[in-house]
C-alpha cells in the first residue's frame, strides 16, 4: 500500500512539471515577441520627443503673435520689414533672458511684414503679418537674428499671424 501511494505521488509530481523542451520553446516564442517590440522603443521616443519640440514650439509662437496683437498697431506698423531680436526660450516655453545661463532651448526670430497687396480688387488695409520662426536650437547654431532658412540639422517651425487695425 505504501509503494501504491509512492508511485502514484511520483506520477503527479511528474506529469505536473514542464520539461527542459517545453520550456526552452516558451522562452524563445517570448523572445520572438519581445525582441521586435524592444527595437521599436526608440523610434517611439524619437516621434514623442520631435511631437514635445512642436508643441512647445506652437504655444512660443502662440504666445509671440499673442503679444504682436496686444501692441499698439502703430507701434508696429513703424516695424515692417525689420527683424525684431531674437528670444530664447527654455523646453518648457518660458523666456530665458539670460544668454548665458545656457539653459535655453529655442530660439524665436519675429518680423512684421506688410499685407499682401490684395486679393483681386480687395485692398488689405488695417493688417499687418507677424512671421514667428521657432528654431529648436540648443546647440546655439542659428547665430544671427534674422530669419533663418531650414538646414539638416537646425529644425524650423515657420508660424503667420494676421494683425489688425483695432479702433
Amino acid at each position: 500500500m505504501v509503494t501504491l501511494k509512492l508511485t502514484a505521488l511520483k506520477q503527479r509530481r511528474d506529469a505536473s512539471a514542464f520539461s527542459l523542451v517545453e520550456v526552452t520553446f516558451a522562452i524563445a516564442i517570448i523572445a520572438f515577441a519581445l525582441v521586435p517590440m524592444f527595437g521599436l522603443l526608440p523610434m517611439g521616443l524619437n516621434a514623442f520627443h520631435k511631437s514635445i519640440g512642436t508643441s512647445v514650439g506652437a504655444q512660443i509662437a502662440q504666445r509671440v503673435i499673442g503679444e504682436a496683437q496686444a501692441t499698439d498697431f502703430a507701434t508696429l506698423s513703424a516695424m515692417v520689414g525689420t527683424n525684431l531680436a531674437a528670444r530664447n526660450f527654455d523646453d518648457e516655453g518660458n523666456e530665458v533672458t539670460a544668454l548665458s545661463s545656457g539653459k535655453w532651448v529655442y530660439s524665436v526670430r519675429t518680423k512684421v511684414e506688410a499685407p499682401p497687396s490684395g486679393i483681386g480688387s480687395l485692398a488689405c488695409t488695417g493688417l499687418l503679418n507677424v512671421v514667428v520662426q521657432v528654431v529648436a536650437d540648443p546647440a546655439m547654431k542659428s547665430g544671427s537674428s534674422g530669419l533663418v532658412t531650414a538646414s539638416p540639422g537646425l529644425p524650423v517651425q515657420t508660424y503667420t499671424g494676421i494683425v489688425s487695425f483695432n479702433k
